[in-house]
């Protein structure tokens, strides 16, 4: 009896997206131009950051938007918003993990995704010479 319990939780547990798809998410972060410092906040307290775009940066996969902001010497800061969305890996649950599996992604968040990657564009300041950095 025990070996039909365990295989039929393993079935049900391998379309969860939890395991599948997992609770965290890489996301490119790129300037326009390069070489911008940037942070990541997620409701107003800072997530990841990054010293010079274009950087990859790791991310806990949540309901909730992530603000992304970016500065640069000689021009304007930039913002763009990377809005979660329901992953697709999360959609098997429905045939495969019923609804044990519906409500373990959703308390750890596997079943969210973001954006892939975000550029955001720097406008160059009022009066000042955009100046950008040598590599």
């Amino acid at each position: 009896m025990r070996p039909i319990v365990a295989a039929a939780a393993f079935l049900m547990l391998s379309g969860c997206s939890t395991v599948t798809h997992g609770t965290h998410q890489t996301i490119a972060v790129m300037s326009s131009p390069p070489g911008a410092q940037c942070n990541l906040l997620k409701k107003g307290k800072r997530i990841a950051s990054v010293t010079a775009t274009p950087r990859n940066v790791r991310v806990l996969r949540t309901k909730d938007s992530i603000l992304v902001t970016c500065t640069m010497a000689g021009y304007q800061p930039g913002s763009e918003l990377l809005r979660s969305g329901y992953a697709e890996a999360a959609k098997d649950n429905v045939y495969l993990g019923g609804l044990i599996g519906i409500a373990v992604d959703s308390a750890t968040g596997a079943d969210n995704e973001y954006p892939y990657g975000i550029n955001v564009e720097l406008l160059p300041a009022p009066g000042m010479v955009p100046v950008r950095p040598r590599y």
